[in-house]
Parts: structure tokens; sequence; C-alpha cells
């Protein structure tokens, strides 16, 4: 069962399509809260280079002080020009640092999935490597003396083998990712620091500059009040981008509690026992000797006088006879939901099944059709028995052209 098939079957049996629809509009709300952050850091971003400009115009005007002052306002300049390109390179490294740690984070995040990949496929084999501990197979009943099980246990020790070397090889990686996630903080912690530092002695010698200036403070009154202006635009900016950051966690945790995790969980959680009762109801009508239910992720588990057996050790015949009692149980629950529901088709759901199992399926079919007050068609490509059925309706091509023959039958 595919992802999107399991959704629609979740949909559709337990009536969740209102969730989905309050979720798209959350999604939605929270779209546009998005788009208005990326604005609001747009806009963060002119008046940051408003400021640049007013400063570097600013500069321009180190030829107009006061004559005594000239020497000393020509070095307070010379320093901020010599730490302005400082600082820009300590930005700039710093956003190279961040991207190594993002890089590193997500390098580590895929070395954790093969990780924790490789423990499961240990813990699976482990599993099936125990079962040769039993006498014979609890399937199939055949005895594991038998030479075709000692190459599957060989296989499956050589297997073994291999992931435990696989996990080797991964954890010997292991110490070079906290290596390199140390190096680049540490890395991180003193260029913040220096540019802190870079700052505060950019500051000073602004201020110090500003005091020299004192005689002549029209000429940079237009220019601070630009910048003064810009800080206060920017402060603004960031106060509202504060408030939609709020708005965006809220929703956030709004399309979370409307997703496949959230209520939908919840809602599934309660009427899986409703669902599972009615595939074991099935199963025994079927004669099965297995066990299904379906677990809280909506994911099926078989089981055989306790065990979990893997669905891969059943026949072809026994994997239809389990769709099938699955496909029967949503179908009683979805009556139920959808009183006017009366078509079921079924396609080649009898080949592969032997004739006992045949007559078990064709008679719980016709019990269901009845209790339900439902139309059951049965597609085959060979003959069936016609006493359970009302009518057989038989189609031929001849002549390129389909014919249709239907039977009314006693």
């Amino acid at each position: 069962m595919t992802p999107g098939d399991k959704r629609i079957i979740i949909d559709k049996l337990f009536a969740m399509e209102i969730l989905n629809e309050m979720n798209k509009l959350v999604k939605e709300d929270l779209r546009n809260l998005k788009t208005d952050l990326s604005l609001f850091d747009r806009e963060i971003v002119t008046l940051k280079q408003n400021i640049i400009s007013a400063s570097k115009e600013l500069e321009k005007l180190k030829k107009q002080v006061h004559e005594d002052n000239t020497t000393r306002i020509k070095n307070i300049r010379d320093k901020m020009i010599e730490y302005k390109p400082k600082l820009e390179e300590a930005y700039s490294k710093l956003q190279n640092y961040l991207t190594k740690e993002k890089e590193i984070k997500k390098s580590y995040d895929v070395y954790l999935n093969q990780k924790s990949q490789i423990n499961s496929d240990l813990r699976e084999l482990n599993k099936k490597i125990k079962l040769f501990s039993q006498d014979k197979c609890p399937t199939c009943e055949t005895p594991f003396s038998s030479q075709h099980f000692d190459l599957i246990k060989g296989d499956l020790n050589n297997e073994l083998k291999r992931k435990e070397e696989d996990l080797q090889m991964l954890l010997t990686n292991e110490d070079k990712y906290k290596e390199a996630f140390k190096k680049v903080q540490e890395a991180t912690k003193k260029l913040n620091d220096y540019i802190i530092q870079i700052k505060s002695i950019y500051q000073s010698l602004q201020n110090e500059l500003q005091k020299l200036q004192q005689d002549k403070p029209k000429e940079f009154s237009s220019i601070e009040n630009i910048i003064a202006k810009n800080t206060i635009q920017i402060q603004n900016k960031e106060n509202e981008k504060i408030n939609l950051d709020e708005d965006c966690k809220y929703i956030s945790i709004l399309e979370q509690l409307y997703s496949d995790d959230g209520i939908k969980k919840k809602i599934l959680e309660s009427y899986l026992p409703t669902l599972n009762k009615e595939i074991e109801y099935t199963l025994s009508e079927l004669h099965f000797p297995y066990r299904l239910k379906f677990n809280n992720d909506f994911e099926p588990q078989l089981e055989h006088l306790g065990f979990q057996i893997n669905v891969e050790t059943l026949s072809t015949g026994e994997k239809k006879r389990v769709d099938l009692a699955v496909l029967i149980s949503i179908i009683r629950m979805l009556k139920r939901k959808y009183p006017t529901l009366n078509i079921f088709m079924l396609d080649e759901v009898l080949s592969s099944i032997d004739g006992d199992g045949i007559y078990d399926i064709i008679g719980l079919l016709q019990k269901t059709a009845k209790e339900l007050l439902i139309n059951i068609f049965i597609i085959n490509h060979a003959p069936l028995p016609v006493e359970y059925f009302d009518y057989s309706i038989n189609i031929e091509k001849k002549d390129g052209f389909s014919d249709l023959e239907i039977t009314a039958l006693n």
C-alpha cells in the first residue's frame, strides 16, 4: 500500500476530509506569513544599505573638519577604513563557517540514518537467525535439517556479518563528525568575539570623530539624521517581524496539529480497535490461521501463535486471502458511514486460491452481500461454483468486438 493509497483510505474510512481542508487553510496562512517575513527581510536589508551609503558619505566629509584636527581626523578615518574590510571579512568568514556547520549537520543526519538502517537490518537478521533455534519452521513446518535452510541460514549469517562490518565502519566516522562540529563551533565563537571587538573599536573611533567635528556640526547633521532615521525604521521593522514570527510559530503548531501525525492520528487510534475486530472476524470466517491487525501508524502486523510473521513467508493464495479480509472489513465500515454504497468489484481475487479456499471466500462474500445489501461482482477467468451467484456475465471477444451474455442463475 502506497502512502497516498493509505491516506485516501484513512480519510474516507474515518471521515477526515474536513481536517484536510482545515490543514489546507492553515498552510495557506503559513505561506502568506512567510511571504510577509521575506518582504520585511528585504526592507531591512534596504535600510541597512542606506545606512552604509550614508556612512560612506560621512567619510567623505573628513576634509571639511577643522584644520587643527586634520591630522587626527585623518588617522581616525584611516583606522575606520582599515577596520571596515576586516569586519566585512569577518562576516564573510562567519557565513562560511555557518554554511559548513549546516553541511556537516546534513551529512551527519545522513550518517545517523544509515546507522539507524543498519541497526534495524541487524535486528531483523538476528530475529530471522533466532528462528533456527526451533526444530522446524513455524510457518510451513519444514524441518530445519533440510539443506535448503542451511543455505538460508548461511546467507543470513553472511548478511549479518556484512551489516556488522558496515556498522563498525560507520562508527569509526562518528568521532570525525563530532570533531568537525567542535572545530566549526570554536571558529564561529572566535569570529563572533572578533566582530564584537572590531565593532566596539569602530564605535569608539566614530565617537571620537564626532567630538572633533563639533566645530562644524551642520555639515554632518543631515547625514546623521539619515542614519538615525533608518536605524529607527530598522528597529520598528524588526519589532514587527518579531510579531510575525510569533504568528508563524502559532500557525506552524496548528499545521502540525492538523497533519497526519496530529489529531488525525488520534482519531485513527480510536477507530483502529473496531477495524482490527472486523479483520479478526473476517479471517476467522475464511479459516485463516494467522492474526492480522493494524498498529497506530496504520501499518499491518501479521502474527501466528504470538510471534510476528513476515508477510513474505505467506504463499500467494494466503496473501490474497489476507488482502480480501482487510478489504471486506474496510467495506463493512464504509457501508456504515456511506449507506448508499451498493457496488463492490473484485478482479482476479480467486487466482492462486485452492478449492476449499475458493468456497470459503465466495461463501463469505455471499454472506457479506446479504448482510450489507450490496451487489458484489467477481471477475474471474475460470469457472466458479454457480450455486453462490444470482447472475453469470460472460464476456467474449469476437472479430474485434466484445459479446456480453447475462444469465440468471437459480
